[in-house]
């Protein structure tokens, strides 16, 4: 038996995503931090550097796909030494570990697309970051680049929601659709995510490829302002907008600076895969086909409890 996928933040959302497409292909050992929920995990605080040793030295990972992180980026902003001590140390801890090896694992480490800013699309050569979590994620690519093996994907990408978990935009959005709260979408915000059942399937693929260096990931064609995703994204779901006002990020109270164009040029990422990936319209078809299906589900599995 090859040795195992190791995924960390695998209790996340992008986790609990990625962690089925990669065991298709594979043995995977997911690591949850402290009290994180979900099945079958191992917990580990990745800040606790002998607490990682020991923890890779029995599982003896050929692959590392780092995909925890303090996400939050208005808490990294409040909280700066929270922020480097789960996105700068963690991702040291782990390095360190890697470094040592007589054959070092591949290590993937998924990045943002929060470290661009001015107008779009970016080159990957070109990151601008202007609040403390962009920073600490351009800090550990530094830290990933010690490594002969290394896969950096600098990501956006929107999902359905999970049970017991931070809300997304998605999540956030549909849920004060269907509440009809009112709401502010900023029409002065730009990006090209991709849908989450998209974005595992090719991360899946780079890694069986053992794809290397630095690649923007994101879905083609144009891009689009947070303002007419959820837009197009009500309009699919046949959700009232009523309650929607287009407005700009300027006259938001957010703790932390925002990138107002974070679209990102993929043709790195088109070459790589021998194909273009998916665009924001297809993303969006296929994000409300699986809402509607969920839906249903549950629909069902209500009723028939009575």
């Amino acid at each position: 038996m090859s040795p195992p996928v190791l995924l960390t933040g695998a209790s996340g959302l992008l986790g609990r995503h990625l962690q089925p497409a990669l065991v298709r292909r594979g043995e995977v050992i997911g690591l949850g931090g402290p009290g994180s929920s979900g099945d079958g995990l191992r917990h580990l605080d990745l800040a606790d550097a002998a607490a990682v040793v020991d923890c890779l030295d029995q599982v003896k990972p050929a692959i590392v796909v780092h995909a925890a992180a303090m996400a939050n980026v208005d808490a990294c902003e409040r909280h700066p030494a929270l922020a480097w001590k789960n996105n700068v140390l963690a991702t040291r801890n782990l390095i360190d570990w890697c470094i040592r090896q007589r054959a070092a694992p591949y290590f993937v480490y998924i990045s943002t697309d929060q470290l661009y800013d001015g107008p779009g699309p970016h080159d990957e050569a070109a990151p601008n970051p202007i609040n403390v979590y962009a920073l600490t994620k351009l800090w550990a690519e530094d830290l990933i680049r010690q490594l002969p093996s290394h896969l950096i994907l600098r990501l956006n990408y929107v999902a359905l929601p999970l049970p017991d978990l931070r809300r997304g935009f998605v999540s956030w959005l549909i849920d004060s659709l269907s509440e009809g709260r009112a709401i502010t979408l900023f029409d002065d915000v730009f990006f090209n995510p991709l849908y989450a059942a998209d974005a595992v399937e090719l991360l899946a693929e780079l890694v069986e490829m053992r794809a290397k260096g630095l690649l923007n990931f994101g879905a083609s064609g144009a891009g689009i302002s947070k303002a007419g995703y959820g837009l197009a994204l009500a309009e699919m779901l046949g959700l009232s907008r009523d309650a929607v006002t287009v407005g700009s990020v300027a006259q938001s109270a957010l703790a932390a600076a925002r990138p107002q164009d974070m679209r990102m040029g993929i043709s790195r990422l088109s070459q790589q895969l021998g194909r273009t990936p998916p665009d924001i319209q297809a993303g969006l078809r296929s994000l409300a086909k699986d809402w509607r299906i969920r839906e249903f589900n549950q629909t069902i599995r209500r009723s028939s409890e009575y």
